[in-house]
């Protein structure tokens, strides 16, 4: 396990972008004439992260195809011959927007790919005022694109589904996509809102009380920029991302399935069932979408409602997982999945140290093989049981050391909670 995680140059645009950062890498991106599409969410501070890299994309010559509410899952349909897709998103939805960059099959750009951006920039020179780039603004044509692609995609749905509009145009989409598919679509719109920081059974509180007026009725939501789902089920409940990935696994007969080191043990159960493999990538959604592309999965996911079909394009899309939800519901309800799903019993525990990190991650290493342990290390470290599993995560800038435990009961949880404690006991004694 690596001293808590090698930075990745693509975190620091994520999570920590600037109006000065965005210029950059707007220049970087728009340099040589290159093509450049950009996408954003409605998070507020959205629009100026997009205007600074729409400013850096011009500057340098380059031509910036604005796309107005056009979810980000639409852009690998565009037909633009664009060399970077930038989407400005609430990546930490309580900071500032964060920037993610992609190619045209809609997968992340490298780490490679980030730095050799930054290695051209020290020659990068401003063009004279007539040599300046273009910015075109552009709408429709390309959800239309996105649209008949999944509707060869996913089959007549014939239910009721209740539809979140705080998002008028990913939600409008959707909707229509579904009307195709011959859906009942009730839309209800949000009064108020115009930004939800996360898409948990708190913030739809409102579209879970409409949902009750419509029986038999799914609820489904998608968050401003197309990229995530969430959904209740037919009676109601709320399905976590985890229970739609198994949901998805069940009814698509998938054979590999790429995911964050921490998604549940029950996805397993269920991909084993189709003779298939579980793999897991390090901590971020990022990091399974390189590995699942590696890989071939059949499907890439995570524990935040990010969906990634591989057999459409690379990137995750929140309209796609919607409709194959309203699908599957159509043909056996959503509640009959929910009610025969398996679930793990899961703990956590944290625990603060000083000693240096290297020494201590040398030590838990040490001693997991010591005590013959089998054990995945992406940054994280996952030991494997046969009904359990412990993670052990160290937070890059943070003292805590995350303990996460996964039984297939509460007692077999708890007997692995107190294994993962002494061994994390064990590792800072050795370290003093």
């Amino acid at each position: 396990m690596p001293s808590s995680q090698a930075s990745d140059p693509r975190d620091k645009l994520a999570e920590k972008l600037t109006p000065e950062l965005a210029l950059q890498f707007g220049k970087l991106a728009g340099s040589e004439h290159r093509n450049v599409v950009i996408t954003s969410d409605r998070h507020p501070s959205s629009m100026m992260m997009k205007q600074a890299a729409v400013a850096g994309i011009v500057a340098l010559g380059g031509n910036a195809y604005v796309l107005e509410d056009v979810p980000a899952p639409s852009v690998p349909f565009c037909g633009i011959p664009y060399t970077y897709h930038i989407h400005i998103s609430s990546i930490v939805p309580n900071g500032l927007s964060g920037m993610e960059i992609f190619n045209q099959k809609g997968a992340y750009i490298s780490s490679m790919d980030i730095f050799n951006m930054t290695y051209r920039e020290m020659g990068l020179k401003y063009p004279d005022f007539s040599a300046l780039g273009t910015v075109h603004y552009m709408d429709k044509r390309m959800r239309l694109s996105h649209t008949e692609t999944l509707k060869g995609k996913v089959q007549d749905c014939n239910c009721q589904v209740v539809l979140d509009a705080t998002y008028y145009r990913p939600a409008k989409m959707t909707a229509k996509l579904l009307e195709s598919l011959n859906t009942d679509v009730v839309l209800i719109k949000r009064t108020g809102s115009r930004y939800l920081p996360a898409m948990g059974p708190t913030e739809l509180q409102d579209l879970a009380r409409t949902q009750r007026s419509y029986r038999n009725a799914i609820a489904l939501a998608v968050n401003s920029d197309g990229t995530r789902v969430a959904a209740f089920d037919n009676v109601g409940r709320y399905i976590t991302s985890e229970q739609i990935g198994m949901i998805f696994a069940d009814y698509m007969n998938l054979r590999k399935v790429t995911v964050p080191i921490g998604m549940t043990m029950a996805l397993d159960e269920v991909v084993k069932a189709n003779g298939g493999v579980v793999v897991r990538a390090s901590n971020s959604f990022r990091s399974a979408v390189d590995a699942g592309i590696a890989n071939g999965s059949d499907m890439i996911m995570d524990t935040d409602g990010h969906f990634v079909f591989t057999d459409t394009s690379l990137m995750s899309d929140g309209i796609h997982a919607a409709a194959k939800l309203a699908e599957i519901n159509g043909k056996m309800k959503l509640s009959d999945y929910v009610e025969d799903m398996e679930t793990f019993h899961r703990l956590s525990y944290s625990v603060r140290t000083q000693v240096n990190k290297n020494d201590l991650i040398t030590n838990i290493r040490k001693i997991i093989e010591e005590d013959g342990y089998d054990y995945i290390d992406t940054g994280s470290t996952r030991i494997e049981f046969d009904d359990g599993c412990i993670l052990i995560h160290l937070e890059e800038g943070d003292d805590a050391v995350t303990i996460s435990c996964e039984g297939r009961d509460k007692a077999y949880a708890v007997s692995l909670l107190d294994i993962a404690k002494g061994m994390i006991d064990e590792s800072i004694r050795r370290c003093n």
